[in-house]
């Protein structure tokens, strides 16, 4: 069948690989969903179309992985991830796009800056830790789930799930 492997059971046919497929889709979605209601309010609020975001992700997992692989345990990983990540979007904030709010036509010169700021991340991160694929700890994966007769990874309903709660807490 489609299906056979990894998800679901082998020989089920159409109907089975399109409730699957829509179930990784819908998981995806959450995250995409989450990704973009951060956008929101820093333009709505800032007038400022930030695309540093990207780059900000990719620093908060690669130093979870650095924290992880010298024996942090993923608990602390995560904290100091969010502690240090945070710090720099701050900086970034404070000293590169503040004194940009309020000049007269600063969104073009916020955007470049954004983009500019992004760029010396991502190389920061090449030049130090390389640009090969590395695993990430699967921290949420408690092995399959099976949910109307279909089998799951735990991981992307964890996904879902948590970016709904988000969701709905960053909307009130």
């Amino acid at each position: 069948g489609v299906c056979g492997g990894v998800f679901g059971r082998p020989g089920r046919g159409r109907a089975d690989h399109f409730v699957l497929a829509e179930g990784e889709r819908l998981a995806g979605g959450g995250g995409l969903g989450l990704r973009d209601r951060g956008y929101s309010p820093v333009f709505g609020i800032l007038r400022i179309l930030n695309l540093a975001h990207s780059a900000f992700y990719a620093l908060g997992a690669n130093l979870i992985l650095v924290f992880v692989s010298i024996q942090f345990g993923i608990q602390y990983a995560l904290i100091l991830s969010i502690i240090i990540t945070g710090l720099v979007a701050m900086s970034f904030d404070r000293y590169l796009l503040s004194p940009l709010r309020n000049r007269q036509g600063s969104g073009i010169m916020s955007l470049i800056t954004a983009i500019g700021f992004s760029y010396v991340i991502q190389n920061l991160l090449v030049a130090f830790l390389g640009s090969q694929r590395r695993p990430f700890p699967n921290v949420l994966d408690f092995g399959p789930v099976v949910l109307f007769g279909h089998r799951f990874q735990s991981s992307q309903l964890m996904l879902l799930f948590i970016s709904l709660i988000l969701l709905v807490i960053l909307s009130l």
